[in-house]
């Protein structure tokens, strides 16, 4: 068995939205996708509401809907890759 350390510190640099799935590039390289369908305020959201998204040290906020993601707690999830 391999283990692998991943940094939940790790602070994203870009989000985008694309079909119904979030995409999050963190600054060590690594990559996020979790869809929408995750939290009931992303699921109930406009595509506009979605699509604004601030990039927060170690997290990610939609200001629209006042909802906020950890990127520890995506880790933790199993949305990284």
């Amino acid at each position: 068995m391999v283990a692998i350390e991943i940094d939940t510190d790790a602070s994203p640099v870009e989000a985008r939205l694309e079909d119904g799935i979030i995409h999050v590039s963190l600054e060590d390289g690594a990559h996020l996708a979790f869809p929408v369908t995750l939290t009931e305020r992303l699921k109930k959201a406009t595509p506009a509401e979605l699509a604004e998204i601030e990039l927060l040290p170690f997290s990610l906020h939609w200001p629209l809907i006042d909802e906020d993601l950890s990127i520890e707690s995506l880790l933790q999830l199993g949305y990284g890759d």
